[in-house]
C-alpha cells in the first residue's frame, strides 16, 4: 500500500474530525466491537472517507463474527472500475492528550475473505504543526489469514502528539472483516529505547548505515534521532520493529524490508513439525511438442533452518532439463510470471546449462563489481543443445529474484522476453537474521546484466503481450527460430 496516498486521505480525515475527537481525559474507542448498528450500514462511531466512485464499502456484518453478534466488513464492488491508488479505510480519530509520553497498543481481530489486494491495520500519531509522529499500516507484513487472528501495532505517543488515527485498510479487491478492536495504554515510557531494545535498534541502524545503497545520501543523525523517538519506551526487540521500518521507508528504496520472526500463517494452513523443512512449491515442467516449458515459483527459504537450502528446488529444475533433453527439446520457455522473489541461486544453478558462456550478470555495490558465477563448459555440455532458443515469460508478479533470473538471460544469444513489465525490484539484497529471528532484507547493490546494462526499476519485455497470451507468443517466436 502506498504511503503517500494513504497519508493524504488520513490527513484530511484528521482535519475534518478534530472537533469530534474524544475528550482528552478519556481517549475511548467508539463501538469497538461493532455490536451497535444495523447490518449493511456504516458502523456508528466509525468513519469511511473512501469516495463512492472507487467502489469501496464499509458495513456491519453478522456473518461469522469473531465475537458477539456483529463485525465490520470493508470490501470493494468489483463491478466498479478500478481507480489507481484507491483504497478503503475504516477509521476513528481520538484525542492524544491523555496519552502523551506513553506507549500504546492497538489491536484487533481481522480475517481476509478475499486476498485480491492488501489488508492491514493502521495507526498514526499526529503532532502539532501537521507533523507525523508515528505511522504503520502493515505494508510490509500484510494480513492474509482466512481465519480470525489478532494483530497488534505498538507506538510511542510523543509529548507533541495531538491526535491518534486508527483503523483497517483494504486495497485492491481484498475483502476483509474486523472485530474486537482495542486501544491499550501501556503507561509512561522513557523518551528512548532501553536495554535489549536499544542494543537491537542500534545494530539494525548500523547495518543499514553500513550497507544500504542510499546510505551515503541519508542524514543519519536525524534518522537515528527519529528512530529513537519512534521506539521510545521500548524494552524488547519487537517493540523497535516499527521504528526500523520507518527508517527503511525514509531511505526511499522499495526492496529493503524487515520480516517478523514468525510471519502470520493462515489458520487453516498445515503446520510444519519443529525441525522439519518447510514445504516449498517446486518448479514444474512439461513438454508441448518439441518445446520444453518450465514454471519457476518463488522460493522463500527459512534462513534459521540449515536443512532448508533450496536443494530440492534446484534438483526439480535439473531433473526436468534432463527429461526435456532426452525428449530432444529444440526450444525452451522459462515461465517466471509467478516468481515473486526469495532465493535466486537454486533457480540460477538449476538453469545454468541454458545460461550460456560467461557470467550472466553482476552485483555492483560499495566494494565494486562482483560478477555472478560463470556457467562452466561441463555444465553446458549436459545438454545436447545448450544454445537452443529460450523464451522467458515475465509480468508484474515477477519480482526480486524472479527478475534476477530473467536478467540472467538478457544478452544471451537466441533469448527473448515476453509478457508485461515486471515488479521493479531489480536490486540485490541480502537477508540478515537478527537476534529475535526477524529478517532484515537489506538492499546493498545494483544489478547489471552480461552486457553491462544497469537496472533501475521495472524490466521491459522484448515483446509486450497479454499475460495469458505470453506462452503462445513465445511458442510462435520459437517456431521462427526453427523449433516447431
Amino acid at each position: 500500500m502506498k504511503t503517500a496516498g494513504i497519508l493524504a486521505l488520513i490527513g484530511a480525515l484528521a482535519l475534518a474530525s478534530s472537533a469530534a475527537a474524544q475528550s482528552p481525559s478519556s481517549p475511548t474507542l467508539s463501538n469497538p466491537d461493532f455490536e451497535t448498528g444495523e447490518v449493511g450500514q456504516l458502523p456508528p462511531g466509525w468513519r469511511f472517507p473512501a469516495p463512492a466512485e472507487t467502489g469501496y464499502h464499509a458495513e456491519i456484518s453478522n456473518t461469522e463474527p469473531q465475537a458477539g453478534k456483529q463485525a465490520a466488513r470493508v470490501w470493494r464492488d468489483k463491478t466498479v472500475a478500478k481507480t489507481p491508488g484507491a483504497f478503503g479505510s475504516l477509521a476513528q480519530v481520538l484525542d492524544a492528550a491523555a496519552l502523551r509520553g506513553h506507549r500504546i497498543r492497538y489491536s484487533a481481530a481481522v480475517r481476509v475473505d478475499d486476498r485480491g489486494g492488501g489488508v492491514g491495520l493502521w495507526l498514526r500519531v499526529d503532532e502539532a504543526g501537521g507533523k507525523q509522529g508515528f505511522f504503520d499500516n502493515m505494508d510490509d507484513r500484510p494480513i492474509t489469514a482466512s481465519g480470525w487472528a489478532v494483530y497488534t501495532i505498538e507506538a510511542y505517543v510523543s509529548e507533541e502528539a495531538q491526535s491518534l488515527l486508527l483503523g483497517l485498510l483494504v486495497k485492491g479487491d481484498a475483502d476483509a472483516r474486523i472485530d474486537s478492536v482495542k486501544l491499550e495504554d501501556l503507561g509512561p515510557a522513557e523518551a528512548a529505547p532501553t536495554g535489549e531494545a536499544k542494543t537491537y535498534l542500534d545494530h539494525a541502524l548500523y547495518l543499514l548505515e553500513q550497507s544500504h545503497i542510499n546510505s551515503a545520501t541519508a542524514d543519519w543523525p536525524a534518522l537515528r534521532a527519529q528512530a529513537y523517538k519512534a521506539a521510545a519506551g521500548a524494552t524488547t526487540p519487537r517493540q523497535t520493529h516499527a521504528a526500523i521500518r520507518a527508517v527503511i521507508s525514509r531511505l526511499g528504496e522499495r526492496h529493503t524490508f524487515l520480516r517478523p520472526p514468525t510471519p502470520a500463517r493462515p489458520s487453516d494452513a498445515a503446520s510444519t513439525p519443529q525441525g522439519a523443512q518447510a514445504a516449498t512449491t517446486l518448479p514444474i515442467g512439461r513438454m508441448e511438442g518439441p518445446v520444453a516449458v518450465i514454471a519457476l515459483p518463488r522460493l522463500m527459504r527459512d534462513l534459521t533452518n540449515p536443512n532448508d537450502d533450496g536443494a530440492r528446488y534446484q534438483a526439480a529444475i535439473t531433473d526436468f532439463l534432463k527429461t526435456a533433453n532426452d525428449a530432444k527439446a529444440c526450444g525452451w520457455i522459462i515461465d517466471l510470471r509467478g516468481h515473486g522473489g526469495g532465493d535466486m541461486w537454486p533457480g540460477m544453478r538449476g538453469l545454468a546449462p541454458l545460461l550460456g558462456e560467461g557470467p550472466p550478470g553482476a552485483f555492483v555495490g560499495k566494494s565494486g563489481r562482483k560478477p555472478w558465477a560463470a556457467t562452466t563448459a561441463e555444465v553446458r555440455h549436459s545438454l545436447t543443445r545448450p544454445d537452443a532458443p529460450v523464451a522467458v515469460l515475465v509480468g508484474p508478479r515477477t519480482a526480486s529474484s524472479g527478475e534476477m533470473i530473467a536478467i540472467g538471460f538478457v544478452g544471451r544469444p537466441l533469448s527473448r522476453l515476453f509478457g508485461q513489465p515486471t515488479a521493479g525490484l531489480t536490486t540485490a539484497n541480502s537477508s540478515i537474521v537478527l537476534s529475535d529471528g526477524a529478517v532484515l532484507a537489506l538492499t546493498s547493490a545494483y544489478v547489471e546484466d552480461r552486457l553491462g546494462h544497469r537496472y533501475d526499476g521495472r524490466m521491459q519485455p522484448d515483446e509486450i503481450v497479454a499475460l495469458d497470451g505470453a506462452e503462445a507468443a513465445a511458442t510462435a517466436w520459437l517456431a521462427t527460430q526453427g523449433c516447431r
